[in-house]
C-alpha cells in the first residue's frame, strides 16, 4: 500500500466511473433469501491519458505503473468527478498502449479497493 498519489497529466481524459457493489445472495433454511453486503460503493474508472514521447510525462506515467507494479500495489487517486481521493490500483498487470510518430495514448483503468 502506498501513499503515492497517482499524477495528474495535462491530455487525461476520464471516459467513465462506474460504481460497484458486492453482494452475496444465499437462502435460508427455509428457502427466504438473504443479502449480504460484503463491500460498500466501489468505483471502476478508466481513463485515456496522451502522452508525447519527448515529454518527462511518459515516463512519469510508465515509471508509477512499474513502482506500484501494476495491480499489485494500491495508490492514492483524487477522483476528478467530486475531488474525493480514493485508495485504488490499476485493474490489470498490463497497460493498453498505442504509440503513434512522437505520442503514446495510454488507456488506464483503476478500481477501488477496501483497506482493512
Amino acid at each position: 500500500m502506498s501513499d503515492q498519489t497517482f499524477p495528474t497529466f495535462r491530455a487525461a481524459r476520464l471516459n467513465s466511473r462506474t460504481p460497484f457493489f458486492e453482494t452475496s445472495i444465499n437462502a435460508g433454511s427455509t428457502g427466504a433469501e438473504y443479502r449480504i453486503q460484503r463491500r460498500p460503493v466501489g468505483y471502476r474508472y478508466s481513463m485515456t491519458i496522451q502522452c508525447r514521447t519527448d515529454t518527462a510525462e511518459h515516463s512519469q506515467l510508465f515509471g508509477f505503473f512499474e513502482a506500484h507494479g501494476g495491480s499489485y500495489e494500491s495508490f492514492l487517486f483524487v477522483d476528478p468527478m467530486d475531488s474525493q481521493t480514493r485508495r485504488v490500483r490499476f485493474d490489470a498487470d498490463d497497460l493498453e498502449v498505442e504509440t503513434e510518430p512522437g505520442l503514446y495514448t495510454v488507456g488506464v483503468d483503476l478500481v477501488t479497493v477496501v483497506v482493512p
